[in-house]
């Protein structure tokens, strides 16, 4: 009711959709946006006796700004003993949206030619821009990466990978037997579901791409790319026999990345083949998907939403025996592509070329997506500080770090450590 009856909030979803309109699961982000300024305004009613009916527009006032501020951390869990927040990153998407609703009554209030309420409303914007990084933001920031000091952060391993990869190929090889098939009965629609589920892991999986992206590819973008042929003969000329032959064995889709980035989906002949058979309209009939459901990764019952990649990599994480389970995602899949190239000592035009097959630009990929900062740092900056310490810090002059070995002044330093500790443990016992 609070969303329903306040016209700033109705300003700010008019504002919002536009930008949703063109994706409908984008629209879920607008709801939850709207919901959360109602929130933080039924808290202002509740906690204010003369703010009992009040809307935003009365709310934004620099006078009822400690009331706002005292709402979004009520909204936000936050404990005054402690000075922690149960849900810090509430805290700090409400004060963007406190602020883009000023900046609504604003516009609004100088279409309306009210300069009173703009003269209130720009106070109060002015209020949150000097003070609420000291009342809010900057304590939630700081309990944000508090929480991330000391975490592990654990990559896929590679037996895992492998088991996981073995079991959806099973799963794959089991239902398009009984796919191709045909029969219209209950093992068909529950095949065709399980097909549908194992090739969409597998398309993550050997892309190493997004779940949501791969999730959301279409009826129509993949009948439109799947025919397209690119191919430059001076190009293939410089490429050895056997990258014309990869490049002729793999199907390039191209999807919308992250920021309306264009980005590769690569599909092997088998993956072809199936996919071929998933988008069959025939198939998709008997299989109970809706005929104007547009995703190639439809769900069943006449829905005309699509299957989640989450969902189906946790359902074959959960089924494949691995140790690590629940490191088995999509995004953990992304990191551990682009850490482990970095081993492969690539050129900076051969990470530019992983770095915009990922979709993101090379910048990123260095910045967020390196080696383990805890490891490198133990592997590799210790070497120089034994080095100093034992004073043979100049015999590397100019090497790089994986050039210096201080084998020897390790063995010299622990050895004969561990070896006098030993002594004076064992003279207590016999004491």
């Amino acid at each position: 009711m609070a969303i329903k009856n306040d016209p700033i909030v109705h300003e700010m979803a008019r504002k919002l959709m536009p930008q949703a309109g063109h994706s409908p699961h984008h629209i879920n982000y607008v709801r939850a946006r709207l919901r959360k300024i109602s929130r933080m305004l039924l808290h202002v009613r509740k906690d204010t006796a003369a703010l009992r009916c009040a809307t935003l527009r009365t709310v934004i006032s620099p006078v009822h700004f400690k009331s706002v501020v005292a709402a979004v951390k009520a909204v936000s869990g936050y404990n005054s003993n402690s000075h922690q927040y149960t849900a810090p990153s509430t805290a700090i998407h409400l004060g963007h949206d406190v602020k883009k609703c000023a900046e609504f009554l604003i516009s609004m209030a100088v279409q309306e030619t009210d300069s009173v309420m703009a003269k209130q409303a720009q106070k109060f914007l002015g209020l949150c821009s000097s003070d609420w990084k000291y009342e809010i933001s900057g304590g939630a920031r700081r309990e944000i990466q508090a929480k991330k000091f000391n975490n592990p952060k654990l990559l896929p391993m590679t037996s895992d990978v492998m088991k996981l990869t073995t079991c959806i190929r099973e799963k794959q090889a089991e239902s398009f037997v009984v796919v191709k098939q045909k029969n219209n009965d209950n093992n068909f629609i529950q095949s065709f579901k399980m097909l549908t589920d194992a090739t969409l892991a597998q398309l993550i999986l050997f892309n190493r791409r997004r779940q949501g992206k791969v999730s959301k590819l279409t009826v129509k973008q993949y009948t439109d790319n799947r025919a397209k042929v690119s191919r430059f003969a001076e190009v293939e000329d410089c490429l050895s026999p056997l990258e014309r032959k990869l490049c002729n064995c793999f199907t390039r889709i191209e999807i919308r990345g992250k920021r309306g980035k264009n980005v590769p989906l690569l599909l092997t002949s088998d993956q072809k083949e199936i996919m071929d058979h998933v988008v069959d309209p025939d198939l998709r009939r008997n299989a109970g998907i809706a005929q104007d459901n547009p995703y190639v990764f439809a769900l069943t019952k006449g829905s005309v939403w699509y299957v989640r990649g989450h969902d189906v990599i946790r359902y074959f994480a959960q089924n494949c025996d691995a140790v690590r389970p629940q490191e088995l995602r999509s995004s953990n899949f992304r990191k551990h592509l682009a850490m482990m190239s970095q081993l492969l000592n690539l050129k900076r035009h051969e990470l530019d070329q992983v770095a915009q097959f990922m979709g993101h630009d090379v910048r990123v990929h260095r910045e967020f997506y390196r080696l383990p900062h805890d490891v490198m740092q133990t592997a590799h900056v210790v070497k120089v500080l034994m080095a100093m310490e034992n004073g043979t810090i100049a015999k590397f002059h100019g090497k790089s770090l994986e050039d210096v070995d201080v084998s020897d002044e390790f063995g010299k330093r622990i050895v004969p450590h561990c070896i006098v500790s030993s002594a004076v443990e064992l003279t207590r016992e016999l004491n």
